[in-house]
């Protein structure tokens, strides 16, 4: 791991960007160098600190080592630095279903469709909270146009077509799952 984390390093200093923030921090978690990926985000966030990628990315290694208020901030952070950027509510999203708080979560993806409101992640995102919430018709009508707007998604058709089989009883709908 450590060559290829310094070979990581390397490609960052040369070109710092995203995809090279991402590749040094996923390899980083690989070795299992918590604590190095969080002070190499930190470090990137002092130089930038409207870095909503780098508070994503912060935020689940503070869930790796156990610190969910410090990920709960890091999370809000990257909504409050790019509102129109779906990571961060994405990750706050799932953060609030990870603890549980279904109706927290609604109200960060609708926060999310507010700034951008055609985005799919996020209203797979919300059909599949509406789903857990119980809210089976809800997450049935969102999955239905979701399938519209991208009828290759095995995903979607997937979520849909089980949701249909067991909460619809009825011919049509036991059909149209299948």
């Amino acid at each position: 791991y450590n060559e290829s984390i310094s070979i990581r390093e390397k490609t960052y200093a040369a070109t710092p960007g995203v995809r090279s923030m991402v590749a040094l921090v996923n390899e980083f978690v690989r070795a299992q160098q918590f604590d190095k990926a969080e002070t190499f985000l930190q470090t990137v966030l002092k130089s930038d600190p409207a870095n909503a990628e780098a508070y994503v990315m912060l935020g689940s290694i503070q869930l790796q080592k156990n610190a969910p208020d410090q990920a709960l901030k890091s999370f809000r952070s990257a909504v409050e630095q790019k509102p129109k950027d779906v990571n961060g509510y994405r990750a706050l999203a799932d953060f609030y279903v990870r603890e549980k708080n279904n109706d927290e979560a609604l109200k960060i993806i609708r926060a999310g469709l507010q700034q951008q409101p055609d985005n799919f992640t996020l209203h797979n995102a919300l059909a599949g909270v509406l789903a857990l919430k119980g809210d089976y018709e809800s997450a049935i009508a969102e999955f239905e146009s979701l399938l519209k707007q991208q009828p290759g998604s095995m995903d979607v058709a997937n979520n849909l077509a089980s949701l249909l089989s067991e909460h619809h009883t009825d011919k049509a709908s036991l059909e149209h799952a299948y």
